[in-house]
């Protein structure tokens, strides 16, 4: 059976044999043989069915197709969220990409710290928290824009936390005393590349000196 007779005037041209879409309305149209009386009732919602369906697929062929968003994924810098980026300086520049994670963090960072805008509101026109806010904003001072890249995929925490990371985030601790051990984890991903929440790191170092104060061998 057809599906043109759903369709409003000329809008049936729209589908190729074959399509998600066809597919998806012709199976409608075999329910709809038995059930005649719900036609007519039927035919805008299922056009509209199409239209989303045509969206959707055609976003995915467009990102798929699209040579940088391939890049940025291979880089681990694509922002799989680029929607929740609103600042206006995105919305009417080309130069500007929410794909880009890295620019993003970046700018969200400097419209904060230079920008005049409050750490709040800034963070939620980049579609982050407060607090990841700060952790960028540590990770830059810290190790440039290098650091605001993720770090690979793999064992998080303390399994980062090899005594040879510990040793030397002792040794920064110790060289000024004004640092934390929070302040630590831009430092840490910049020097060793790895990704460690800033609570982790604390207590990794309790480990680290608690070890240390027992007999027998420096740890490392």
């Amino acid at each position: 059976m057809s599906v043109h007779w759903i369709m409003p005037s000329g809008c049936a041209k729209a589908l190729q044999a074959g399509s998600p879409a066809r597919l998806c309305l012709t199976g409608f149209c075999r329910i709809l043989t038995v059930f005649p009386a719900r036609r007519a009732g039927c035919a805008q919602r299922l056009w509209h069915i199409y239209l989303d369906t045509s969206a959707i697929g055609g976003g995915m062929a467009r990102q798929a197709a699209d040579p940088k968003a391939a890049e940025l994924a291979a880089s681990r810098t694509l922002n799989r969220h680029p929607e929740a980026v609103t600042d206006e300086d995105f919305a009417a520049a080309e130069f500007f990409d929410a794909r880009d994670l890295v620019q993003v963090k970046y700018e969200m960072v400097r419209k904060a710290g230079v920008g005049g805008a409050g750490v709040s509101a800034a963070a939620a026109a980049f579609g982050f928290s407060r607090q990841s806010y700060y952790t960028a904003a540590a990770a830059l001072e810290a190790g440039g824009l290098a650091a605001l890249v993720p770090a690979r995929p793999g064992p998080r925490g303390g399994h980062k936390l090899t005594d040879e990371v510990l040793a030397w985030a002792e040794e920064q601790l110790t060289a000024d005393p004004a640092l934390r051990a929070k302040d630590l984890a831009g430092p840490l991903q910049a020097q060793f590349g790895v990704a460690v929440h800033p609570r982790s790191i604390e207590k990794g170092l309790a480990r680290y000196r608690d070890r240390s104060k027992r007999p027998g061998p420096p740890p490392g």
